[in-house]
């Protein structure tokens, strides 16, 4: 290969990066669709989910940064809230004085990703953008359904507070082979007529799965998680979004996260 073709440039108008291949072919062929960035992002963000999920997936949170054509800028928050279970005195009548890092019990709010995707999404079809939602999926499900190679990162992942987490309700059911985790190169599917595959009536599970965990009250449901645009200050109708962009923190949209961040004994 010639010095000037190794030079080239590998792109001009746009350029897909995740930390996993496939994740990353999943937002290219978004754009080669013609879908756009945001299209493309919820794609791979559905791809990571399957084929790296020990470093991200649908069950947290999101945080957008969206800069339109005509310079107008969005910062969504997709956080999720406490679970009603998930109260100081919950936390320290099991010894704790924080919320811990690691292991089960620090995972407490009701996942925002989703809901993330949802606003985005939004967004997007309302600066042009017109992939249907099966397309931009259309690369995660394959990988679900089908199966994929589990990558290096993740076979050779230390599992730290491991003990706790594998104890975690159904967690070895889907994410371990007979109650082992996958080697490298392993092939991880679980296809629609898999009992594991998401299925809008396992709500009710998950939710009691939460409920023996103290996450969720008992008798209460999970509820759907919005997401805020925090692009200028609280209670602003007007402003100037290059300059007055606050960024999601309890400091900036603390006023609109009131209940989320008010202590609940």
């Amino acid at each position: 290969m010639s010095k000037s073709m190794r030079d080239s440039p590998r792109f001009r108008r746009a350029a897909a990066v995740a930390p996993h291949m496939l994740a990353a072919e999943a937002g290219q062929a978004v754009l080669e669709a013609g879908g756009n960035a945001v299209e493309a992002m919820v794609a791979m963000g559905a791809a990571i989910a399957v084929v790296y999920p020990h470093m991200t997936g649908i069950g947290g949170d999101g945080f957008w940064l969206i800069r339109e054509p005509n310079g107008k800028i969005h910062a969504l928050d997709a956080s999720g809230y406490a679970g009603s279970g998930a109260t100081i005195a919950a936390y320290r009548a099991l010894g704790y004085e924080s919320v811990p890092l690691r292991g089960t019990y620090s995972a407490l709010t009701v996942p925002g990703a989703v809901g993330g995707w949802k606003a985005a999404l939004e967004l997007s079809k309302a600066i042009g953008g017109k992939l249907p939602l099966r397309d931009i999926l259309a690369q995660a499900i394959t990988h679900a359904r089908e199966g994929v190679p589990v990558s290096r990162g993740e076979a050779n992942y230390a599992v730290k507070d491991a003990e706790d987490v594998y104890a975690a309700p159904h967690f070895a059911d889907h994410f371990m082979l007979d109650n082992k985790r996958f080697k490298q190169d392993e092939i991880r599917k679980l296809p629609d007529s898999d009992s594991r595959a998401y299925k809008k009536e396992m709500i009710k599970e998950v939710e009691t799965n939460l409920q023996s965990m103290g996450r969720l009250k008992a008798g209460e449901g999970l509820k759907e998680v919005g997401c805020i645009d925090c692009h200028v200050g609280v209670g602003a109708e007007h402003g100037q979004h290059k300059a007055d962009l606050k960024m999601p923190d309890a400091a900036a949209c603390g006023q609109c996260h009131v209940q989320q961040f008010a202590e609940r004994e």
